[in-house]
Parts: C-alpha cells; structure tokens; sequence
C-alpha cells in the first residue's frame, strides 16, 4: 500500500505512480490463493469517486501484478474521528481499503 496526496479521481494515475505500484507488488505481494500480487495506491477524493484498476501484463498477456487506487474521503473519514464512535474508523477505513 502507499498513500497518494494526487488527485487520481480526476485525473489518471501518473506513470511515475504506476511503476512504483508495480514494483512494490512484485517486490512484497506474496498472495496465499496464489493470485496475482497487488498494490493499492490511496488517494484522497470526493465520496462517491471511482478507483482506477490496472492489470500488469507480460508480452503473452499474462497478469504479473495488480495495481488499485482507492479513493478515500478525508472530509468523511475526519468528520467520523470527531463523531460519537470514533474508534470504529480505522477498521473501516482498512476495509475499505484492502477490498
């Protein structure tokens, strides 16, 4: 995982951003179902936005990685922080980003 401070939900993920992700789930993504490993890129974004998925391939089109921005709602999350169960954020916030 790595935290973006770029606005992917209105833009593309930078190429920059994409090697990086890609490198980081061939490097640490050992998958125990023996799937493809993953990155997930997070960044903030308005409730509600899409996130961008991209499949690395070999020549033979064979997947080698995965590659997931997440978007994450930060006037949400902080509003939750100083609400009546503020304890319960975290544990979402992980849900909703390791999918």
């Amino acid at each position: 995982m790595d935290v973006k401070y770029k606005a992917y939900g209105e833009k593309k993920i930078a190429p920059q951003d994409l090697y990086q992700g890609s490198f980081y789930a061939h490097a640490l993504g050992l998958r125990a179902d023996g799937g493809p490993p993953e990155c997930v890129l997070v960044h903030p974004a308005p409730a509600g936005a899409d996130g961008a998925r991209v499949a690395v391939r070999t020549l033979e089109r064979a997947v080698t990685a995965r590659i997931r921005a997440v978007p994450l709602d930060l006037r949400t999350a902080l509003a939750e922080l100083g609400g009546p169960d503020p304890r319960a954020v975290p544990a979402r916030l992980f849900r909703e980003v390791t999918g």
